[in-house]
């Protein structure tokens, strides 16, 4: 009796012994097919959230594109040219002007400047004085005229509004890359980003995942700046929220 008794409490402890051994072997399995999954799923997620990265970047040399087009066939107009380098400029000519930059103006752009080689603004008419510009947009227009070439005005706050611009050399006979062409002005487009930008450049509306976050940012010294809203923070507006890299 006690022998039988001995075999049994040794069976039950053999299949007790058996039954932690599979267990373990199926956690380790389990544990190994997550770690194979998971690292592909994360991979899958990388990939897709290059893809719409990339799809974003595509959008914004677009518009880049679009802008330096458009501002390169303005400068490269004889009226702009004449009103320029003309020591008598009829009131026509003027008004001519005023209504090619309200023609612009409804296309998008919520500002457009000329300026001469002394930095005085010579239309829009209404705006006289380039004090009434903005430091970085006063610095653009005269990096522009001293280096010859197109200067990019990073988003910005400008009387109320989030911008961004380009300032271009305006040349006399309007080749920019005749070396012995004389520049005469410089021409300023600025954009308002909430209005061509941001909407697409932030729509989640298409994406797989609509908590994904589409963030515009740049690095300023040992900092980040975050140049878009925040999803995930009311409260930071544009350009005002910054983290340190380290």
């Amino acid at each position: 009796m006690n022998n039988y008794n001995n075999q049994k409490q040794r069976k039950l402890i053999f299949n007790f012994i058996i039954f932690i051994l599979i267990s373990i072997v199926i956690i380790i399995i389990s544990y190994g097919t997550y770690k194979i999954f998971s690292k592909q799923l994360i991979l899958r997620a990388y990939e897709d959230l290059k893809q719409i990265s990339n799809m974003k970047i595509a959008y914004i040399q677009e518009i880049l594109e679009d802008q330096h087009h458009d501002i390169n066939i303005f400068v490269a107009l004889p009226t702009v040219r004449m009103i320029l380098t003309s020591n008598n400029l009829s009131q026509e000519n003027i008004s001519n002007l005023d209504n090619i930059i309200d023609n612009i103006l409804k296309n998008e752009y919520q500002r457009v400047i000329i300026v001469n080689t002394e930095y005085q603004i010579i239309a829009p008419t209404k705006l006289q004085n380039i004090n009434n510009l903005d430091s970085n947009e006063i610095i653009a227009l005269k990096e522009a005229i001293q280096s010859r070439e197109q200067k990019f005005v990073d988003i910005h706050w400008s009387n109320g509004n989030l911008v961004y611009g380009i300032a271009h050399p305006i040349f006399s006979n309007g080749n920019e890359y005749d070396i012995n062409n004389n520049v005469i002005g410089a021409a300023y487009f600025e954009q308002n980003v909430n209005q061509n930008l941001f909407p697409i450049l932030l729509d989640t509306k298409n994406l797989f995942n609509p908590s994904i976050e589409t963030l515009l940012i740049k690095r300023e010294n040992n900092e980040i700046l975050f140049m878009t809203p925040l999803m995930f923070n009311k409260d930071a507006e544009p350009l005002s929220y910054k983290i340190t890299i380290n």
